[in-house]
């Protein structure tokens, strides 16, 4: 079955990483704490359904998702970072990094929608809490199994954007 690359699980991640101050947040947790962050969108995606990551659940994510993000996201986000300092006025370069960066997006979204292919079938159990506060609990798997315990900062805009998705889903009835 061919992979869904516009699907609920991508357009959140989109609007998510769109919201105020995300953006960064969402790098440090990459570079700091080395959170492979479509993984953590995803979780907290789960969560904000009210479906909790049950350890099976994070073995099968990783299992989907570590070769991909090692072979393939990794180095074209390297060979884009090491395209920057060499760009300066070079118009040949710029447009080089331009397409790698677009490359790796393209691998994020494909990483994205092998996620969204095994959703349906994750032993996800319903969580105790609901919302944000289900969210907050899959994210907090997803750092411990990472050995990185806490964020490294508080997250505050991408907490306020989740809380955001929330009350405008409950508001407008939008789906998943």
């Amino acid at each position: 079955m061919p992979l869904e690359l516009d699907n609920p699980f991508w357009r959140f991640s989109l609007e998510i990483y769109a919201s105020p101050g995300v953006a960064p947040e969402c790098l440090t947790l990459q570079d700091q704490a080395g959170i492979d962050v479509n993984v953590w969108l995803f979780a907290v995606w789960l969560g904000l359904q009210g479906k909790a990551i049950e350890p099976d659940d994070l073995t099968r994510i990783v299992e989907v998702t570590a070769p991909w993000t090692r072979d393939v996201v990794k180095p074209l986000r390297q060979v884009r970072r090491h395209l920057k300092p060499l760009s300066g006025n070079d118009a040949a370069i710029q447009d080089l990094r331009k397409r790698v960066a677009g490359a790796e997006l393209f691998a994020e979204q494909v990483e994205q929608a092998r996620l969204y292919a095994i959703a349906g079938i994750l032993g996800v159990s319903t969580a105790a809490a609901s919302g944000v506060d289900a969210a907050q609990a899959n994210a907090a798997m997803i750092l411990a199994a990472s050995g990185s315990g806490n964020a490294p900062f508080p997250l505050k805009g991408f907490w306020a954007a989740c809380t955001a998705h929330v009350t405008a889903k409950e508001e407008n009835s939008i789906p998943d």
